[in-house]
């Protein structure tokens, strides 16, 4: 009988139990059992404004406009900030829902309109998708305003790593709007100041709502979160102050991440550079609440949608009554999940429902109030550090089979193979220490979107925990000595487990771990946090032995 290698059946083993976790999923998916939905934890600041709408009367009457200088926290979509959007909204709902809030805003008076429009690379296919139909819209609009209608004014800025004004003095001119929209240069810095190009269109247009009693309408078009995200709360006062509202029409942060798509695409041929620019497109709360921990057997987990734009873009549209316009592709019912790529999002990882996770809304907080919410609470102190610790890998696919010519041979495979465990242990075992210091706050823990986000790294923790450490001492145990059951084998083949013989503490750190992700599951259902917890779950903790 031929003898194979130490690593010929690891990628078959656990590569099959990744397929069944895969198939699993599709099942997973099936169910639907939405919950009641509390209201997330809002900044004082940055409450939605009521609504300020116009009237039946006020069209009919031709009722006086409200002075720009109206009262702080007053503004006329309120709704538009808080309602849900379905799955696959496209370039052409998005469009309409800001065109329609546009039109609508001149019921109120004559309206200035400013685009801001991200030209780097990175967001040529979000402006191949949006800008047609910008332009569509003023197309099929009236060329002129009849006498007794006010007047729809355009601006164009767009942003790079510089901010240019494209368009200026503001027109209502379609062709010489449509003709800016589609001569619009592609920045190669790889970096965005978004924020900054708010700031800088809130200062250069503000006269025209407090000195010509403008309607002030402000669009980002942007595939990232910005390279200056943490000035939006600097940023809020203004449009706030003079009810002007910011729509933002881009694509969904990934769950816990920065990015979802490789460095590399701001490049202009796609290939690798020494320094590569940073692409920053979540993550959808203020800071990670998500441990970045590998995935058992290469399970491609690592990119998923969170459900919601990036954070500080989402706030700010909130804020100012506007409202994030997230971009997906439809779901293509397939059960492929991401890794870092240079297409997002994607039609084939998994979208959640938006009533859904209206419940697991990010807190809309400010730096300050947000970190003494995470200071009050240990399980939040936890979570949060452990996110912050960076990349831990796991036992992936180390080798299960060892020959036994003879005791001295086995031994020196057995030693090769622990070393493989012993370098990623120490990281582990710190990441699951950091967790459990958090154990005595989870009681306490309201908000389903924290006691997901902890209990799903608790438990991932100690599963990663638990194959590492079994697999060591399993390993060792062998060391001291076995004999074949059958005097004709000659390898002995270690395989995933439901559970572990070598240790009465594994298999409570087991039991810890099952439960935990169970919760998650049991608990939150439909939501990514339910989804990797039940992934973790069809990948086995202990170890067996068997034997060839």
């Amino acid at each position: 009988m031929p003898q194979p290698t130490t690593v010929n059946r690891s990628s078959r083993l656990l590569g099959a139990v990744a397929c069944c976790a895969l198939v699993w999923t599709g099942l997973f998916f099936g169910c639907d059992q939405p919950g009641d939905a509390p209201q997330q934890q809002t900044s004082e600041n940055s409450k939605p404004p009521s609504p300020r709408v116009a009237t039946a009367a006020t069209k009919k009457q031709g009722k006086k406009r409200a002075s720009p200088r109206r009262q702080r926290g007053r503004s006329r979509r309120q709704t538009r900030t808080t309602a849900p959007q379905s799955l696959g909204l496209d370039s052409v709902d998005a469009v309409a829902q800001v065109t329609r809030s546009v039109e609508a805003s001149l019921d109120l008076g004559p309206v200035l309109v400013v685009w801001i429009v991200d030209r780097s690379q990175s967001a040529a296919s979000l402006r191949r998708q949006v800008l047609p139909r910008v332009q569509k819209w003023y197309l099929g609009r009236p060329r002129t305003a009849a006498a007794n209608q006010p007047s729809l004014t355009t601006a164009i800025v767009t942003f790079g790593s510089k901010i240019e004004v494209a368009l200026d003095p503001p027109t209502d001119q379609a062709d010489e709007i449509n003709r800016t929209l589609e001569n619009i240069q592609i920045d190669k810095s790889g970096h965005e100041v978004t924020f900054a190009a708010i700031r800088s269109t809130l200062n250069r247009y503000l006269p025209f709502r407090t000195r010509q009693a403008h309607e002030l309408v402000l669009v980002v078009i942007s595939d990232e979160a910005g390279d200056d995200a943490d000035q939006v709360d600097s940023l809020l006062e203004t449009p706030r102050k003079y009810s002007i509202p910011i729509y933002a029409i881009g694509v969904p942060a990934p769950l816990g991440r920065g990015a979802a798509v490789v460095a590399t695409v701001e490049t202009t041929d796609g290939a690798a550079s020494s320094s590569p620019p940073s692409i920053q497109q979540g993550p959808e709360s203020r800071k990670a609440e998500r441990i970045d921990l590998d995935f058992p057997a290469h399970l491609p987990l690592q990119l998923l949608d969170s459900g919601f734009g990036p954070f500080a873009l989402e706030r700010l549209c909130r804020a100012t009554g506007g409202r994030f316009l997230t971009l997906r592709p439809p779901p293509n019912g397939g059960l492929a999940f991401g890794t870092p790529t240079t297409v997002w999002p994607r039609g084939d990882i998994p979208q959640f429902d938006a009533e859904v996770m209206r419940r697991y809304t990010p807190d809309d907080l400010s730096a300050t109030e947000y970190d003494a919410l995470v200071a009050g609470n240990p399980a939040m102190s936890a979570l949060r550090m452990a996110a912050d610790l960076g990349h831990v890998e796991c036992l992936k696919q180390p080798p299960l089979e060892f020959v036994k010519p003879n005791e001295a041979a086995l031994s020196r495979s057995l030693e090769a193979a622990q070393k493989l465990a012993a370098k990623q242990l120490p990281r582990i075992n710190q990441l699951y220490e950091l967790l459990q210091q958090g154990v005595s706050g989870r009681t306490t823990l309201e908000r389903p979107r924290w006691q997901a986000g902890f209990d799903l790294a608790l438990g991932r923790a100690a599963a990663a925990k638990a194959r590492a450490d079994g697999y060591n001492q399993m390993l060792a145990a062998l060391k001291r000595g076995r004999l074949f059951q059958d005097a004709a084998s000659t390898i002995w083949v270690l395989e995933p487990a439901a559970s572990i013989e070598s240790s009465s503490a594994l298999r409570n750190l087991i039991k810890k771990a099952k439960q935990a992700l169970t919760q998650v599951v049991e608990q939150h259902p439909q939501t990514p946090w339910a989804h990797i917890a039940q992934q973790e779950l069809q990948i086995p903790m202990g170890w067996r032995w068997s034997e060839q």
